[in-house]
């Protein structure tokens, strides 16, 4: 009887040490992506907690936040991690050759949200000659950045995308540039349908995927995109879109969106 018991505790014991833990970084701090990093909700959060309870044991995703300027540095230094929500093109990986990569989740794109009452179509760059800018600290921009660097853009920084569009709705900056995906829930979130409106025009396309490290194994990218598949054809998904505000974005996922998986050295 001794010798069960002491067979059992070493069974439980080695399926304990067997979980493989994984970083789930990821450089938003605010809606949909994260609502409270202390409560553990928002999307990222959801993912994360979904994924580990598909995994029965195998892996579990731990969610930290990482600045957006010190993410590049972050995937060089880390041995293993995982970045959801982010696009290959952010990360100058668009034939997706240096990082490892699941097939799309979201079609996003970068929109200019503007105050309704002084609202004003994006029709390219030059349309926004002359205004200032609400910016987040560390992202990029390619499109507009020539205009800002000539002083044609005023740029009024901000640590926070929710202190960026507090400072629109307080008439502080002309406009913001962000993902629809952010802008339609921010903007349902703090009842802000009448005072913004956002800019038909986007001012580029990007794709939403997950990120994972080139020192992970090829089994976890492998595993990843099987579960995001099964998860994007489930209910589900359509419930974690629906909670955030994302039901309804206006390009749709490719039904092909799998790509040959990126090669590691």
């Amino acid at each position: 009887m001794k010798l069960l018991c002491f067979l059992i505790i070493i069974s439980v014991s080695s399926a304990a040490v067997a979980v493989e833990r994984v970083e789930f970084a990821t450089h938003y701090d605010h809606p949909p992506f994260i609502l409270d990093i202390k409560d553990q909700t928002g999307l990222v959060f959801d993912l994360a907690n979904y994924l580990s309870k598909q995994s029965k044991g195998r892996y579990e995703f731990q969610v930290t936040f990482v600045p957006r300027e010190r993410l590049q540095n972050y995937l060089v230094k880390k041995q293993k991690v995982v970045i959801p929500f982010v696009s290959p093109k952010w990360f100058d990986d668009v034939d997706q050759s240096r990082y490892l990569w699941t097939g799309i989740l979201l079609m996003d794109q970068n929109v200019v949200v503007t105050l309704a009452k002084k609202k004003f179509e994006y029709k390219g760059p030059d349309s926004l000659t002359g205004k200032t800018m609400g910016y987040v600290l560390g992202h990029k921009m390619p499109a507009i950045e020539p205009l800002v660097n000539q002083g044609k853009i005023k740029r009024e920084e901000s640590p926070s995308m929710i202190g960026n569009f507090k400072k629109l709705v307080e008439g502080r900056v002309d406009f913001v540039v962000t993902g629809e995906m952010i802008a339609k829930d921010l903007i349902a979130r703090e009842n802000w349908q009448i005072r913004l409106s956002i800019s038909k025009e986007p001012i580029d396309v990007f794709e939403r995927r997950v990120l994972i490290s080139p020192h992970s194994e090829v089994g976890l990218q492998k595993w990843l995109n099987i579960e995001l598949k099964t998860l994007m054809r489930s209910p589900r998904w359509r419930t974690f879109l629906e909670r955030y505000n994302a039901q309804n974005l206006s390009i749709a996922v490719p039904e092909e969106s799998d790509r040959k998986p990126a090669k590691v050295d």
